[in-house]
């Protein structure tokens, strides 16, 4: 069963459970950040799904960001 899911241009994300966790899972959250041209195109830029499953908080992140050697401090800023 799906929990969430979220895109920000081609960046997805889509968390799946199995039926028996379903009455576990509370506080759904999503969001994205775009951090591209500006930081504001959303060629580069990450989603994020959480939720808690019983006590424990779960959090997966998907994200593209700047690419080779030369970019490495913009990559390390973006993260």
């Amino acid at each position: 069963m799906i929990i969430n899911s979220i895109a920000l241009a081609s960046i997805h994300l889509i968390v799946i459970s199995r039926k028996s966790l379903i009455p576990y899972i509370s506080e759904v959250r999503n969001d994205t950040l775009a951090l591209g041209i500006g930081d504001m195109c959303a060629n580069k830029g990450g989603v994020n799904v959480s939720f808690k499953l019983g006590a424990k908080r779960l959090l997966f992140i998907n994200c593209h960001l700047e690419a080779h050697d030369h970019n490495l401090l913009r990559r390390n800023e973006q993260w």
